[in-house]
């Protein structure tokens, strides 16, 4: 497994648009980071900037799969399943324990908490959404965003009721972390087995970057 992260992570620097994913990463990135370090702000918004670094992983890994070199290798269907699902895993993973870290000692450990898993549940939406998107964009982006819609309801509930601030505030740091880890892990599965039972069908266009689509 290993050895595909790896793998993973060195074709990276072959993929088509990796200046430009590489701005967004970092702007995402950047904006989640600074929104954390206000004072008094909601953990559940920054955290949802930062996970949502992990779908340009997911893009440049599958822009390979355009080329001949990697349509007609043995690693062609490692490139559209395995590969991206443990590449954004590993995303995914690193940057919740960042968020961890940076929610430790928060002076609302209860929002904290609350914050770690609503950004386990935004990297288990785009994991998800990853694994189909590249094969039916459309119908991926329109769950995407009815998924991310109910995200919102639970972060609202959250805000205007009690009893569900106070499962928050009840909940031990160590067991929320650990929660949004178990959460990421089964968002990966789903993933690579989303993937590997729509690998036969085509890449879809829309999907790809636009100077990538001429290529199709």
């Amino acid at each position: 497994m290993i050895k595909k992260i790896k793998l993973g992570f060195r074709m990276m620097r072959y993929c088509f648009g990796l200046k430009s994913c590489l701005i967004g990463m970092i702007l995402f990135f950047a904006v989640g980071l600074l929104m954390h370090l206000v004072p008094a702000a909601d953990l559940a918004i920054p955290n949802f900037f930062l996970m949502l670094v992990i779908v340009w992983p997911s893009q440049l890994i599958y822009s390979l799969s355009v080329s001949d070199m990697i349509g007609t290798s043995s690693k062609k269907k490692e490139m559209q399943t395995m590969i991206p699902a443990l590449v954004c895993g590993s995303f995914a993973v690193a940057i919740y324990l960042l968020m961890s870290a940076l929610a430790f000692g928060h002076r609302n450990e209860g929002t904290a908490k609350s914050g770690l898993l609503i950004g386990a549940l935004c990297a288990c939406t785009i994991l998800l959404y990853a694994s189909a998107a590249y094969k039916f964009f459309i119908g991926s982006t329109i769950v995407f965003f009815i998924i991310y819609g109910g995200i919102g309801r639970i972060q609202f509930l959250r805000l205007a009721s009690g009893s569900v601030q106070n499962f928050f505030d009840a909940l031990p740091y160590e067991a929320a972390v650990g929660i949004g880890l178990l959460m990421i892990l089964a968002g990966v599965l789903a993933e690579y087995a989303i993937s590997v039972l729509i690998y036969r069908f085509p890449l879809t266009k829309r999907a790809q970057m636009r100077g990538l689509q001429k290529t199709m």
